[in-house]
Formats: C-alpha cells, structure tokens, sequence
C-alpha cells in the first residue's frame, strides 16, 4: 500500500484536496506496519495540506479531523487525539451534517473514552452513535456502538440493559 500512495503522491500535487487523503493514508498505512515516526510524520503533513486548502484550522473537513484523532489515538498521543476527535464532531454538528462521517466520529469518541475507563463519556457517545446508525440503518456503527454499550451495562452491572444492546 505504501508504494501505492508514493505513486497516487504524483497525481495529488495536481489535486490539493487528493493530496491531504494520500497523506493521511500513507500516515495509516505506516501506521499499520507500526513505523510511529513516518505515521506521525506523514498526518502532520495531512494537517498542513489541509490547513493550506482550507485557509483555517475551523474549516478544514471533519472526516481529515476525525482520521488524525484515531491516528493519534493510537500513537499513545492523547491530548492530540481527543482535540481532533473534537474538532471533528463540532464539525460534524455544526458545519457540515454528514451522518456516517458523525457516526465515524462519535464510534471514535465512544471508543476513545472506553478506553481511558471514561464510562459516562462512553455512554454518551456510543448511544448517539446508535441513534444515528439505528435511523440510517449504519450496520456496522450499529454493531460497534450496540457492544460498547453493552460492555458499559455490564460493568455496572445493569444486566437488563446489557441484554437488551446485546
């Protein structure tokens, strides 16, 4: 995949909008062979890119926000993360209604704080989350958030609740 997106990188000085999306993936992609410093390298050039196309950190498009965040995420960088996972949903909310982009970002904000033990947090982003792919039939949002709010009701104990997201 790498060597694909050095190739796709010719053909997205010519598309600016492109070039952010190659460079966010290349960022997954080094990701995933569990190169830290190139994935971390490469989502701050994403940032850049995106920054220069939309003239201002308040523009730049949710879905660069959200990819950034998990990245971050899961480079251990939590204060990035979490700001990005923001952004993004204030995106999301605010500017521009996607509603699989806003499930992509609530998953990831529900995922986020599961993970830091955080589980009010969790609670209240897995059920929008749910709420949202419940309405447009986004199976697998429905399936992610259905088991974090099922972890949650187990933890507490609430097995009525636990059995009825199950």
């Amino acid at each position: 995949a790498i060597e694909y997106f050095y190739k796709a990188k010719n053909y997205g000085d010519k598309n600016p909008f492109i070039n952010i999306f190659i460079h966010d993936d290349l960022s997954g992609a080094y990701l995933t062979e569990k190169q830290n410093d190139s994935a971390a390298h490469y989502a701050d050039l994403s940032y850049k890119l995106a920054l220069k196309f939309y003239g201002s950190e308040d523009k730049v498009y949710g879905v660069v926000l959200n990819d950034l965040g998990s990245l971050y995420d899961q480079l251990g960088k939590d204060s990035i993360a979490i700001d990005y996972l923001r952004r993004s949903y204030i995106f999301f909310t605010k500017v521009n209604v996607e509603y699989l982009n806003y499930c992509t970002t609530t998953i990831g904000l529900a995922e986020y704080f599961n993970k830091k033990g955080m589980g009010d947090s969790t609670l209240f982003y897995a059920r929008l989350c749910l709420g949202t792919a419940l309405d447009k039939g986004f199976l697998p949002f429905i399936s992610k958030s259905s088991g974090l709010l099922t972890g949650y009701f187990q933890k507490i104990h609430n097995t009525d609740s636990a059995y009825y997201y199950q």
